[in-house]
């Protein structure tokens, strides 16, 4: 992922933290929304 990236300023390893935090939490609301939408 992006923050295995050499290089990368302690800013910007904040950052991919952050993204990489939001998108785990995206892709579990839209699991549970999915499986919602299955029991239909």
């Amino acid at each position: 992922m992006l923050d295995s990236q050499p290089g990368f300023s302690p800013e910007e390893r904040k950052i991919c933290e952050d993204l990489n935090k939001v998108l785990k939490n995206s892709e579990e609301t839209i699991g549970k929304e999915i499986k919602d939408i299955e029991k239909q």
